[in-house]
């Protein structure tokens, strides 16, 4: 075997991601599907149909990462997940992920496989940057998808919401759209996708927020922040569709809020019917004043057993002058917890004092709410959660509870909500300012309510008799950065209860026993050689715990772990081979005996596979290898000395393979020995890069380039990150590290992945760690 590797094993920019391709054998178990966000409608963050994990399989030794499937965009929106979807003919267990540059992926559960990914942008069609909504400390550096789909088994659909800029011969419009998704295929349903609202701007980074025409979208009437002629119109460049999309009675909710505080923008609440893609509702609760946004970190719209809805308000108008009803008279509900209903006596031309379709049947306003909104303490930034009847006493048995920015605890009567007392809150309890703030809404299990609020540690709390305990009953040994974490719970009914959260502060994926938070059962920090490690968590990031495994969105994957296979691992005979076989992969060298012997201990002592892999290409050995690839295949000679080691240097330092392969390709030695002609160099530069002549065309645009005083290294290095070259290159992958052609969807996955800034050393280290590679190179 030669020395040194062919480019085509390689990749681009050197980050620290971790990648698996390992896969499991499909599994037939009782578990949940998750439809929508945090299980159920209450937003309990309790799967508890859990049947696979426990607390005596979840550790370091048992459980891990077993695949990481990049994609294209920050993953805000929670994946969502379902068990035997037919899918071309196989049947899968599926994740799907929407990403915030406008795309949808269904992904194998068990293999990390991309199986269908639509995207919604086009020619002219983009996603909303940062600069157009001013989120500048907020969202970046897009806007896309953000609030979490829903699914409907009923019309075989994931529902969608996507914010997109089009650019057309009017002007700039900045879009809704609803998209209803076949589960199997990707295909838009039920003649989708819906426009929700169109709204010209273009001058959106301007200071005073730009003028706007309103294309399309619902109204309603009022005098508020950027009404005109008593019309207030929904604004699609400046309202955020944070919220999680809820399903009642077969009607898709979606709650809208600002950009941070950026006008004008009001609190929405649209509904659409699934089955015909008609907008039948829309709610405004701030119409005669300002913000009240409704963002709530993500989490949902709640809904009690009668079907009544619930949504948390953020900064905005309070209008404290109430009717003989204790309502605002002008329908304004600032920084409030309100409950709405249907309103079949309403309709666009004939409005409630909020909108049509909906209607405000009550609410909850603190007594502070002024000081809250003159001192930016959101009550809506962790939304609410409804407690089960065992949560609350003979006389409140259906208790609610939320909490803002000011860090007091409300609990309430959801079946009649409280109002506004200027004199005190009637509500059930009041714990003022229990936490220092709070920006992720508790999950509920077994009597107790867990909760992991910035700056702090995770904590449990009993609540019983409608009373929360405001001592904890456990507490976590580490504490949480911004914004805290919202938790999801495992179980089998009330029995083997794991808490999860994720600290975006240190990218990391936590597990605790349910009955004691100081027991952590494992970390992702956890794994060896650094093989579990989540990579770049994204803020209000909620796990997915479902059919044994738990699904996480970061900046640039879906990362799975679960549990880990003893016999696909190996033990004895089987990883001295497999060290061998890695070596020889890797390196292009047979292992020295000592190696073999050090690393086949590791691995049959816990050790995982990626571990070993990961060492191999993060070594100068690795680095050397390519390099001497480059200067064979590109200059027809050995590497010099000094050359050798300046640019194993340079790549230890974090040059990439794209970039060294451009200097060479861009070097006067190379132009020199490719014929010393532009045309001859251009020619040179397809045969070596894509492996094929350039067609005419080509040719002649990128020597012109050159005549016209274009770089060498520049034009190379657009040859060298191509889709095209990097599709060679992953076929070239399968073949040297799997012995077979990439499947459906694959070659597009890890395209998406390169170019989301995946390395080289990781891809190689994964494929050779996989579970495929080590049933071709070890016993199993």
């Amino acid at each position: 075997m030669n020395c040194f590797r062919s480019r085509d094993h390689y990749r681009r920019q050197r980050q620290p991601q971790r990648l698996c391709i390992e896969t499991l054998e499909d599994r037939k178990l009782l578990s949940v599907n998750v439809l929508n966000y945090r299980y159920d409608q209450s937003s309990s963050g309790v799967n508890a149909q859990e049947t696979t994990l426990t607390p005596g399989n979840v550790n370091a030794a048992n459980f891990g990462k077993i695949a990481t499937t990049p994609v294209d965009g920050q993953v805000y929106a929670e994946p969502l997940y379902i068990s035997g979807v037919n899918i071309a003919g196989d049947t899968h267990n599926v994740a799907y992920v929407a990403t915030e540059h406008d795309s949808v992926y269904a992904i194998d559960s068990n293999s990390g496989a991309v199986l269908w990914h639509d995207s919604f942008l086009g020619p002219g069609i983009t996603t909303v940057p940062t600069a157009d909504t001013k989120s500048l400390t907020s969202l970046t550096p897009e806007c896309g998808i953000t609030a979490s789909p829903v699914i409907d088994p009923n019309t075989h659909s994931i529902y969608v919401l996507a914010n997109t800029k089009e650019v057309r011969a009017d002007g700039i419009h900045y879009v809704y759209k609803l998209h209803a998704l076949d589960l199997s295929t990707g295909a838009e349903n039920l003649g989708g996708p819906l426009t929700l609202a169109d709204t010209i701007c273009n001058d959106a980074t301007a200071a005073d927020g730009g003028d706007y025409t309103y294309v399309s979208g619902p109204s309603v009437k009022g005098t508020g922040a950027g009404s005109v002629n008593g019309v207030v119109s929904f604004n699609a460049l400046r309202e955020l569709s944070r919220v999680a999309l809820t399903e009642v009675d077969g009607n898709i909710f979606m709650a809208f809020g600002s950009h941070p505080d950026i006008e004008p923008a009001h609190g929405w609440i649209l509904a659409v019917n699934a089955q015909t893609m008609s907008l039948w509702g829309a709610l405004n609760v701030t119409p005669n004043g300002d913000l009240g946004d409704i963002w709530q970190g993500g989490n949902s719209i709640t809904v009690d057993a009668n079907g009544n809805m619930y949504a948390v308000t953020g900064n905005g108008t309070f209008d404290d002058t109430l009717n003989a009803d204790g309502f605002p008279i002008l329908g304004d509900y600032g920084d409030s917890v309100v409950q709405f209903a249907y309103d079949p006596d309403s309709s666009p031309t004939h409005q409630n004092i909020n909108g049509y379709g909906l209607k405000v049947v009550s609410y909850f306003t603190p007594s502070n709410q002024e000081v809250l909104d003159d001192e930016d303490l959101d009550l809506a930034s962790s939304g609410t959660v409804l407690l089960p009847p065992q949560a609350g006493s003979a006389s409140q048995p259906n208790l609610l509870i939320t909490g803002g920015k000011e860090g007091t605890v409300y609990l309430m009567s959801s079946d009649s909500l409280p109002g506004y007392n200027p004199a005190g809150d009637q509500v059930t309890q009041e714990v003022t300012k229990m936490f220092n703030t709070i920006y992720s809404a508790p999950a509920y299990f077994n009597g107790r309510l867990y909760y992991a609020i910035v700056g702090g540690h995770a904590q449990a709390f009993s609540l019983t008799n409608g009373q929360l305990n405001t001592t904890p009953s456990s507490v976590s040994t580490d504490s949480y950065g911004y914004p805290g974490s919202t938790p999801t719970i495992s179980a089998n009914g009330t029995a083997n209860g794991i808490v999860w959260m994720i600290d975006t502060a240190t990218n990391e994926l936590r597990a605790y026993d349910a009955n004691n938070l100081a027991h952590e059962l494992y970390n992702s920090d956890q794994g060896p050689g650094g093989a579990d490690a989540l990579g770049k968590a994204v803020k209000f990031a909620v796990p997915t715990v479902a059919d044994g495994h738990v699904f996480v969105g970061t900046q640039n994957s879906l990362v799975i772990y679960g549990l880990l296979d003893p016999h696909k691992q190996g033990n004895g005979a089987a990883n001295r081979m497999f060290v061998n076989a890695a070596y020889e992969s890797i390196l292009g060298r047979a292992a020295d005996p000592a190696a073999i012997a050090s690393w086949a201990q590791a691995l049959d002592n816990g050790a995982s596979r990626m571990a070993l892999t990961n060492v191999l290409t993060h070594s100068d050995e690795y680095y050397s290898g390519i390099i001497q690839g480059d200067y064979q295949r590109y200059l027809g000679r050995e590497a010099d000395r000094p050359g050798l080691l300046g640019w194993t240097a340079a790549m230890r330092g974090g040059v990439s393979d794209e970039l060294l392969e451009s200097l060479f390709i861009g070097s006067p030695e190379f132009y020199l020995h490719s014929g010393g002609t532009d045309r001859a160099w251009v020619d040179a530069m397809y045969m070596n890069v894509l492996g094929r002549a350039p067609d005419a065309a080509g040719e002649a645009a990128w020597v012109a380039a050159l005549a016209a005083g274009a770089n060498r290294t520049s034009i190379a290095y657009n040859f060298a990150a191509s889709p095209e070259r990097e599709a060679l290159r992953i076929t070239s992958d399968y073949s040297n590290y799997l012995g077979r052609s990439p499947g459906h969807g694959d070659i597009a996955g890890w395209v998406a992945a390169f170019e989301s800034g995946f390395s080289n050393e990781n891809v190689v280290a994964g494929f050779v760690a996989s579970d495929e590679f080590f049933s071709r190179h070890g016993a199993v």
